[in-house]
């Protein structure tokens, strides 16, 4: 689920982050030492992407390429160059505090054991849309993606557990057709070349939505309907397997506003041949989750 989290009873907390303009306010700074990810600077453009009113799977909320790495801790900008154009870039890492971690053993900001960085063009070609076009690269000690999304063995990079340069490139569009009605789409692609190996591994997804603000003239509720792959492992060598079939995720759900403070959404979701197998049987999972707002 995209709020789903454990905890373990301890206080946590969620976010920390100090944000400063630049340059006549065309350029945002970021820094967040706690709970960073990419989609902290890179804009996920995505209408769902909100863990208490948006979707209500992690997979649909945006792209798994801008949750590669398992990030804690980053920085970056973002760039209005012209009211048409912004460039946004984004760096972060996992457990830098500990050293031995990165490849020379030293740990730190820039040699933890996973690290990435994102570099986004976002474009609004018409008024009514808007696309981004995104490239990240990231190091990880054992190859692993770690977006929990998709398969395992797309997530692991074929679970070699070396450690491997990932390149991922992806691309964005929300298309608001009607005043109402917005279209959406994204998709990208994974290649993991492993360090001390001949090995790689491809992965790839892809997403498609349509919502549907305000339906029945109740102004804060938002239907929609999500389908789309999740990644999936299609191509591989010198010891990585492929996935075999083909898996499809199909989700809906409607966000009703029961006031300025509480939402209801009740929503399901339904994942088809579940890790790219077809020996799976079909997952269906029902969700109500009310979100408090102060």
């Amino acid at each position: 689920l995209s709020y789903q989290t454990n905890t373990d009873d301890e206080f946590q907390i969620f976010k920390l982050e100090y944000r400063f303009p630049a340059f006549g306010d065309r350029v945002v700074f970021t820094f967040r030492p706690v709970n960073f990810s990419l989609n902290s600077v890179l804009t996920a453009n995505s209408p769902y992407f909100d863990a208490g009113r948006g979707s209500i799977s992690r997979f649909t909320d945006s792209s798994p390429i801008f949750k590669i790495g398992r990030l804690d801790s980053g920085l970056g900008f973002d760039w209005l160059i012209t009211d048409k154009v912004r460039l946004q870039v984004a760096y972060g890492t996992r457990d830098s505090e500990n050293p031995g971690k990165g490849p020379t053993g030293q740990g730190g900001i820039t040699d933890a054991g996973h690290s990435a960085v994102g570099v986004q063009f976002l474009t609004v070609p018409f008024d009514n849309v808007l696309t981004g076009v995104t490239y990240i690269n990231a190091y990880s000690e054992d190859g692993y993606l770690d977006t929990f999304t998709g398969s395992l063995n797309a997530d692991t990079s074929g679970g070699l557990s070396i450690p491997a340069n990932i390149n991922a490139v992806g691309g964005t569009v929300q298309w608001r057709v009607w005043e109402k009605i917005t279209l959406g789409a994204w998709g990208g692609w994974v290649f993991t070349n492993y360090i001390n190996s001949d090995a790689h591994a491809t992965s790839n997804t892809y997403l498609f939505s349509v919502g549907m603000s305000d339906p029945f003239g109740r102004q804060g509720d938002l239907f929609a309907v999500l389908f789309g792959k999740p990644l999936k492992l299609v191509d591989g060598d010198n010891g990585i397997e492929e996935d075999e079939d083909t898996s499809y995720h199909i989700e809906t759900f409607y966000r009703y506003k029961v006031n300025d403070y509480i939402t209801i959404t009740p929503g399901f979701f339904v994942v088809t041949n579940p890790e790219h197998n077809e020996d799976n049987e079909t997952i269906v999972i029902g969700v109500l989750r009310t979100t408090f707002r102060f």
